[in-house]
């Protein structure tokens, strides 16, 4: 991993992204391990969502332990001063077909954990801007001790009144999120907890595969 990796970004600018952080042999073997996945799988809603159980016999599994993950998401949080607990994890595989993609357009939430790992496996290529580009406002929503306040924050962004200001002017005035376009086989990291976050429409007719690690549930 030859990325120069500035571990405080998590904090000052909300996201750190690892580009090329698995060699080409490792990515060729995740890819061929998710078309064995999801190969005889039909999409519901335009997508596949494998979680946890469904990926246990695969070395998706359990390639959050390697070093090269394992080692920069201990750093954020010994950064942070937090205990990590690297089991306590939710894993997500999820496959959009960019049918009935406008359910997932600015699709703002918040993680129920405290931190989230992203792997894009298979991102569009195309010169419009219908390649499903990752956004999010960083670090926006305090965390509070009391679970029924951060239940409540939670609701208020997240609700059919909020969907729809999502995808107005005002929304991107006042937030301000920032846009990504993922790169294959980068890691891109960033407080889910903390961030609200979603994807800008995806084609139709096009594949975008992203997996997705979460850390430390907040309770």
């Amino acid at each position: 991993m030859k990325n120069h990796i500035r571990i405080e970004d998590i904090n000052d600018k909300g996201i750190i992204v690892i580009n090329n952080i698995f060699d080409n042999d490792e990515f060729s073997k995740i890819n061929s391990e998710i078309n064995k996945l999801i190969q005889n799988k039909r999409s519901k809603n335009g997508k596949i969502v494998l979680i946890d159980d469904d990926l246990k016999e695969s070395l998706l599994f359990e390639l959050y332990k390697k070093n090269k993950i394992k080692t920069v998401v201990n750093e954020i949080f010994n950064h942070n001063k937090l205990q990590l607990d690297i089991e306590d994890n939710y894993k997500v595989l999820r496959v959009l077909t960019g049918n009935n993609s406008d359910n997932d357009n600015q699709n703002y939430h918040f993680d129920g954990y405290y931190l989230t790992a992203m792997l894009p496996i298979l991102i569009p290529k195309e010169k419009d801007n219908f390649n499903g580009d990752f956004l999010i406002a960083p670090n926006i929503r305090h965390v509070y001790k009391h679970k029924k306040i951060n239940l409540l924050i939670k609701y208020f962004f997240q609700n059919k009144i909020a969907k729809i200001f999502y995808k107005t002017i005002f929304f991107n005035k006042i937030f301000k999120p920032i846009k990504i376009s993922p790169q294959e086989n980068s890691l891109i990291l960033f407080k889910g907890f903390e961030s609200l976050h979603g994807s800008e429409m995806l084609g139709k007719n096009r594949t975008r595969i992203t997996l997705l690690y979460h850390f430390n549930k907040m309770k």
